[in-house]
């Protein structure tokens, strides 16, 4: 594995050795342009940008999946995978949103008061999100996911979204 450049990092905690998914960031930092590097970035955005298991990178992923998810976007126009990158967006705003109406009295680990700033926004931008995915990909599995979040986001619900939330304890 040392030849192709593999790592794994034991963790305490889980108890075991996690892979860091390096062939995935080795295909999109050096084949970012090919059809394979863009699915690369689509599958390391889904796993919240952070790819350890052990939330190195804090536990608000929701925040570099915007801002990596808008880099791709601005930049790639004609990518075939832009409705998959908005859904992983509306996710990530969904995420931010649910965070701030968390109940401390039944979750352990989100504190709303941290999240209150910009969630009105983030509410917003996840229902924009969810209605352009459904939008530009209509009759698909991930339209699906958009209108059953919508139904509940659109009246300022809280999904109890928790995907780009990393709680490694």
């Amino acid at each position: 594995m040392a030849v192709y450049k593999l790592t794994w990092a034991y963790s305490e905690l889980g108890g075991g050795w996690y892979y860091h998914h390096d062939l995935l960031w080795r295909l999109w930092k050096e084949y970012g342009t090919t059809p394979w590097g863009e699915i690369a970035f689509v599958m390391l955005l889904d796993k919240g940008w952070d790819t350890t298991g052990m939330c190195t990178k804090g536990s608000d992923q929701f925040r570099d999946v915007i801002r990596e998810g808008d880099a791709f976007l601005a930049e790639r126009l004609g990518s075939p995978h832009r409705a998959w990158v908005r859904l992983l967006e509306a996710e990530a705003y969904e995420t931010w949103w649910s965070l701030s109406r968390a109940n401390p009295k039944e979750d352990d680990y989100a504190t709303p008061e941290t999240y209150k700033k910009g969630a009105t926004q983030a509410l917003e931008k996840a229902i924009a999100a969810y209605q352009e995915v459904i939008k530009t990909a209509p009759g698909t599995n991930i339209a699906a996911i958009a209108r059953r979040q919508l139904k509940v986001l659109k009246p300022g619900g809280d999904t109890g979204q928790r995907k780009f939330f990393c709680v490694y304890d």
